[in-house]
C-alpha cells in the first residue's frame, strides 16, 4: 500500500467511510512503521476514518484465533423457525441502505480463504476486487 494506491481525497464525499483492515501488525506493515524507509506518513494523516484489526483499540475487533462451537447448532425446520423469529424480534432495528464494498489484495489464495468471503459478500452487494487479484488500481500502470 503506497500513498499511489488510495483514491483521491478531493473526490471523497462527504462522510464517506474508508475502513483500513488488516491482521499484520504495525511492525510487520512497513508503511504503518515510522522506522520504515517505505514509512508513508500521508496514510496515517487521517485517511481512514475506522479501523478493523487485530487490536482491540479498533472500531471493529477481529481478534487472532478461532470461533469455537460451545453448544449444537440447530438444523432443519429449527434453524429455519430460530432465524424467522430473530428476524421479526429485530426488524425495525434494521435501518434499509445501499451497500458496496472494495478490496484492494495481492495474495489470491490466502490461508484464511477470504477470498469465498468476498463471493459471498458480492452476493448481497457490489464488491469490487484491485489489485494482483482483480482489476488494476485506477490511475496506477505496469512498469
Amino acid at each position: 500500500l503506497n500513498q499511489g494506491d488510495l483514491p483521491d481525497q478531493e473526490q471523497r464525499k462527504p462522510g464517506q467511510v474508508y475502513m483500513f483492515n488488516t491482521l499484520e501488525s504495525p511492525f510487520n506493515s512497513a508503511v504503518f512503521a515510522p522506522w520504515s524507509l517505505n514509512y508513508d506518513p500521508s496514510i496515517n494523516n487521517n485517511f481512514f476514518n475506522v479501523t478493523m484489526t487485530y487490536s482491540s483499540k479498533s472500531a471493529v475487533h477481529i481478534p487472532y484465533g478461532r470461533i469455537v462451537q460451545v453448544l449444537p447448532h440447530p438444523t432443519g425446520e429449527e434453524l429455519e423457525q430460530y432465524i424467522t423469529n430473530f428476524g421479526e424480534q429485530n426488524k425495525r432495528q434494521v435501518v434499509p441502505k445501499n451497500y458496496s464494498a472494495t478490496i484492494v489484495s495481492s495474495n489470491c489464495a490466502s490461508r484464511s480463504d477470504r477470498e469465498r468471503i468476498v463471493i459471498e459478500m458480492n452476493k448481497m452487494m457490489p464488491v469490487k476486487t484491485f489489485g494482483y487479484c482483480g482489476e488494476p488500481l485506477p490511475g496506477i500502470r505496469d512498469g
